[in-house]
């Protein structure tokens, strides 16, 4: 997630922050605000630890919110998927039943790609869709504000 990206689902990621790193207070995340550098400053003074392992730490977090993201939407998303990757068929539609890593690993088999890439290319679709918990409801139809 580049850091427009990570502002953009602050509020859906900090509650993973938190159950992550305990030491975050309220008042941190306030104070952060969606701002990934800044959390990671934080992040190593509290912990102690450099800026690759909490980075890496980070991207679990990410990696998370994404595969959520498709597990929730999965209904509305299938069509897309398969605009978007004329390669996925409908049996590894079926089989990837809004299962992220079942998804990644169809990419890496379908498109040639290696793991990093593949999921580098599931990111960027999720990133793609704008998807949020307060423009699409339980139906998975899209609420106009």
């Amino acid at each position: 997630m580049n850091k427009q990206q990570f502002q953009g689902h602050w509020n859906q990621i900090k509650g993973k922050l938190k159950e992550k790193f305990g030491k975050l207070t309220e008042n941190d995340l306030m104070k952060i605000d969606g701002k990934k550098d800044q959390l990671i400053g934080k992040l190593e003074t509290l912990y102690g630890t450099n800026r690759e392992q909490i980075e890496r730490q980070i991207r679990e977090i990410e990696f998370a919110f994404y595969a959520e993201e498709l597990r929730i939407h999965w209904e509305q998303l299938k069509g897309k998927l398969k605009q978007k990757w004329h390669d996925l068929t409908e049996d590894d539609i079926q089989r990837i039943k809004g299962n992220s890593d079942k998804l990644i690993a169809q990419l890496q088999q379908r498109l040639d790609l290696d793991k990093a890439e593949a999921e580098e290319e599931f990111h960027a679709f999720i990133d793609s869709l704008d998807l949020s918990r307060e423009k699409v409801g339980a139906s998975g139809r899209e609420h106009r504000r």
